[in-house]
Formats: structure tokens, sequence, C-alpha cells
């Protein structure tokens, strides 16, 4: 999960520091997509390939990416936008790391 999450933040780093044009797409609208990605990315991983913890890597992440938008040493609100997408790919990660641990969870039977 962390090295997903790295991958993407260097080639973001890379490309913000080459100055890339971004097809006339906005900072924040990048922003936006790069999420989506890394969700669609970590949610494929954890369903697809059962890993729980995979998903608590990127709970991480998104999480600290949240506290960075909403703190006031940070950016301080200022992408709303940005903010509810990543409190809706926080859910998203922990509805499917919840769903795939009550699935894995050992069936219980009441004694007849």
């Amino acid at each position: 999960g962390w090295i997903t999450v790295a991958t993407i933040a260097n080639v973001t780093a890379v490309l913000v520091g080459y100055d890339w044009g971004q097809l006339g797409i906005s900072q924040e609208n990048w922003t936006i997509i790069i999420l989506i990605v890394g969700i669609v990315i970590s949610s494929s991983q954890i369903i697809y390939f059962k890993q729980i913890a995979y998903g608590a890597e990127i709970i991480w992440a998104y999480w600290g990416i949240y506290g960075k938008h909403t703190s006031e040493l940070g950016f301080g609100n200022q992408y709303p936008n940005i903010i509810t997408v990543v409190l809706i790919c926080l859910g998203i990660v922990i509805l499917a790391s919840t769903g795939l641990f009550v699935s894995r969870s050992p069936k219980r039977t009441v004694p007849e």
C-alpha cells in the first residue's frame, strides 16, 4: 500500500518539478484525478487480492492528506472539493476493507 502511495507521490513530484503543462487541467482537478486513481488501484488490490493490510496503508495516507488540507498549518480548508474527494475515498477503502474482513471472519453456527 505504501509503495503505491509513494509511487503516485513521486510521479506527481517529478511532473511538478518539470513544470508539466497539465493538459489545461487545474492543479486542484489533477489532485482529484490522482486521488481517484489511487483509490481505484487500492480498491482493486483490497478486493481482488484480498489484502486487508493494503487498505490500512491507504487509509493512513489519505487521512494524512485530509489532515494537511484541513489544518491551519496546511492548506486551511482552501480546497473543499479535494477534502470531499478524500473523505469519499476514505469511505470507499474503509468499506472495502471492512467488507473483506467480515467476509473472512469465521462463520458462527447456532447450536440446535
